[in-house]
């Protein structure tokens, strides 16, 4: 398995990442990621930001270290497509809406490393490497990046002002949290009722699952911005 330098030991022990996971998605933990299983160091390919793996005669993998989403992030370019497979870091690419003729993405910002600054550099970092397509870890591939880091500027600043109004706003975190889910879910629904999109298609349902998520990392990214001051 080729890992992050930051991410090898939580996969040799995955104790820490099975408690964070488990903060955040609650009683739906085990139905969706039980068991995690220990991965043996001696399995483990650690890649450090830039280092490449050559894959055969006319194909070379290259990591590049993303932060943003989470900070043992590696992205990976293929220099055969010319594509990036960019787990989250770029977004979510939301296919359900592809036989609308609709191409949609939304940042991913569930916590606890979300980092909007870092973010965006690896969105620009994409761009100056000339990537032709993106790889989303959900879901799918696009064959547009240029329409992927425009609605990922446009949604960014959307769910960031948003958090810090219901950071203001509400004391506890789960108020935070369900103020900024809701806001965030209500400017969404417009902006696909704009675009044809009626409130009875199911995409509505996965991204309020997802949104949800997505504002814990904001308020929790909120949370710590306060306690570094």
């Amino acid at each position: 398995m080729i890992v992050h330098p930051k991410g090898a030991r939580h996969l040799e022990d995955p104790t820490r990442l099975i408690a964070g996971a488990k903060a955040v998605y609650g009683e739906e933990f085990n139905k969706l990621f039980n068991p995690i299983l220990p991965i043996p160091f001696e399995r483990m390919l650690i890649k450090q930001d830039r280092e490449s793996l050559k894959t055969s005669e006319t194909s070379t993998l290259t990591f590049y270290d993303t932060p943003g989403h989470a900070n043992h992030h590696l992205s990976i370019y293929d220099s055969v497509s010319k594509g990036m497979f960019s787990g989250d870091t770029v977004g979510i690419y939301y296919r359900e809406l592809d036989e609308e003729g609709l191409e949609f993405y939304l940042p991913s910002t569930s916590p606890n490393q979300f980092n909007p600054d870092a973010m965006l550099a690896a969105a620009e970092l994409y761009e100056s490497i000339g990537v032709e397509r993106i790889y989303f870890g959900h879901y799918g591939v696009s064959e547009n990046p240029k329409e992927v880091y425009k609605q990922l500027h446009y949604w960014l600043p959307i769910f960031v002002e948003t958090a810090k109004s219901a950071y203001r706003e509400y004391a506890s975190f789960e108020d935070q949290v369900a103020a900024t889910s809701k806001n965030i879910f209500t400017e969404v629904a417009v902006h696909l009722s704009e675009k044809g999109i009626t409130a009875d298609h199911p995409v509505f349902d996965i991204i309020a699952m997802d949104l949800n998520v997505c504002s814990m990392g904001l308020i929790d990214y909120l949370v710590k911005q306060e306690k570094d001051r």
